[in-house]
């Protein structure tokens, strides 16, 4: 067996797991996501051995999570190898089971691998370790594959960038997890070196031979017949995607400068007249926007096709109330914005029992610093003097002047779908006043206190999407 200290020096697997190493802090703690394939398993193990030899540079902390899908009758199997690996290395191991339900074949790729993240992420969320890094094993052909795949579904610059070195990654609840993928560069062929070097042992899954999956199709017959006539072509897609990353991040660059003059908040952007900016420019900006507010929803050709149509029609039509539903939120156009609703919106009633306690019913849900757009208040209402007032959505039932609740909705642009739940509160009296318009009911003296402006109660555009559950 070659002497391992050796070829540490030169193994392109060492060399970039070293460079991964360097480049965080040493107080790192590190989760491998580890099935026990062979990516996996050189990866863990290039990256013990690096802790391990540089022990008095390097104070990572390193583990290992195997995730059960339940989809192989022999998983359970494979859980204990993995478990013995890390045993045999000394690193931490975790082993989760998860249940995927009924899919079909042609999409369990795409939902065994989202479930997956999103159960290493909570594991990750829930140890809350300052400086945690997700790291998966994914190499060079890995990338040719990701690329090719998504050039097959059409995708842009963004899906021909294929996979980064590293990435930001969400929970559901906020929590940011940094997923890097230190074998990126790394040619398919030297992992197997490696492993015969080291004598290692490692799963071979089965279902990785079955081409009825997309991937294998691309990587046991696609990548085969071209490398017939290219043998580098690995190392030369990957290089396209790296020249595409690039382009990616100067399409950022053009989009953040663009949003940054641009009227926007957490739930619209506003785009430009067709004459005044391209298209393609404003394309670009919405992207970004997304990217910026939703890192979740990728827009489709046909999807940015909708916007620019409604937004052309938007003037000439009767219709108020552009809507694209997508597979998680609605798409919605209002003059010249573009909006992105999390959900429908929906009535909402809130108790406030007095004005002292209102941080402890919801922080930060009054009396707040306003900011950003059309930041309304209930002007002069002193909630001393009505102990159960309420704040809730506005009812047809209501006693207000109607036409001036129209001009105000429609001085201040507030969009269709929002004004049937727009924010009131009603006083102990039965008497409700609407948030923004003092011309829209009459309010009794007893509870206007015309010499306290500082008591006024405010709601930011952001609180009032919170309160529609609109974001």
């Amino acid at each position: 067996m070659a002497n391992s200290s050796s070829l540490s020096s030169l193994s392109p697997v060492n060399t970039a797991v070293n460079y991964f190493l360097s480049s965080i802090k040493s107080s790192s703690v590190i989760y491998v996501a580890f099935s026990g394939g062979l990516d996996s398993t050189v990866l863990l193990h290039a990256l013990n051995e690096a802790i391990e030899n540089e022990n008095e540079n390097y104070n990572f902390k390193l583990k290992a999570i195997y995730v059960d899908h339940g989809l192989q009758a022999d998983s359970k199997a494979w859980s204990l190898h993995c478990q013995q690996v890390c045993d045999g290395l000394a690193v931490e191991f975790v082993s989760l089971e998860i249940e995927l339900g009924s899919f079909s074949r042609k999409g369990l790729e795409a939902i065994a691998r989202t479930e997956r993240y999103k159960a290493i992420t909570e594991v990750i969320e829930k140890a809350s370790a300052s400086e945690s890094y997700l790291i998966t094993g994914h190499h060079q052909r890995d990338q040719a594959e990701t690329l090719l795949l998504n050039l097959f579904r059409g995708a842009g610059v963004n899906g021909l960038a294929a996979m980064p070195f590293c990435k930001e990654s969400y929970s559901s609840s906020g929590f940011v997890v940094k997923h890097c993928r230190p074998l990126l560069k790394v040619p398919y062929s030297e992992l197997g070196k490696y492993s015969e070097s080291h004598q290692l042992k490692y799963i071979n899954d089965q279902t990785n031979q079955d081409t009825q999956f997309r991937r294998n199709f691309v990587r046991h017959d696609v990548l085969k017949v071209i490398e017939s006539s290219w043998p580098d072509v690995q190392a030369s897609i990957s290089n396209t995607a790296n020249h595409m990353q690039e382009a990616s991040q100067l399409l950022d660059i053009f989009a953040q400068k663009s949003l940054s003059v641009t009227f926007s908040s957490c739930c619209f952007i506003a785009l430009h007249k067709m004459e005044e900016v391209s298209w393609i420019e404003q394309k670009n900006t919405i992207r970004f926007w997304f990217k910026q507010n939703w890192p979740g929803i990728v827009l489709s050709s046909g999807h940015y096709e909708w916007i620019k149509r409604s937004l052309l029609n938007y003037e000439d039509s009767q219709n108020q109330n552009f809507s694209y539903q997508l597979s998680s939120g609605y798409l919605r156009v209002y003059k010249d914005r573009l909006y992105y609703l999390k959900n429908k919106p929906i009535a909402f009633s809130l108790v406030l029992k007095e004005a002292d306690s209102l941080s402890e019913v919801r922080p930060g849900l009054l009396n707040e610093f306003l900011d950003g757009f059309n930041n309304f208040i209930f002007k002069n209402i002193d909630l001393n003097k009505s102990s159960n007032a309420i704040l809730r959505s506005i009812l047809t039932t209501d006693e207000i002047n109607k036409k001036h609740l129209k001009s105000f909705f429609q001085s201040h642009d507030i969009p269709v779908w929002e004004r049937a739940f727009w924010p009131v509160l009603e006083l102990e009296s039965g008497e409700v006043v609407v948030l923004g318009c003092e011309k829209c009911t009459d309010v009794h003296n007893d509870f206007v206190d015309k010499n306290a402006s500082e008591k006024h109660i405010g709601l930011s555009y952001a609180r009032r999407m919170e309160l529609m559950q609109l974001v």
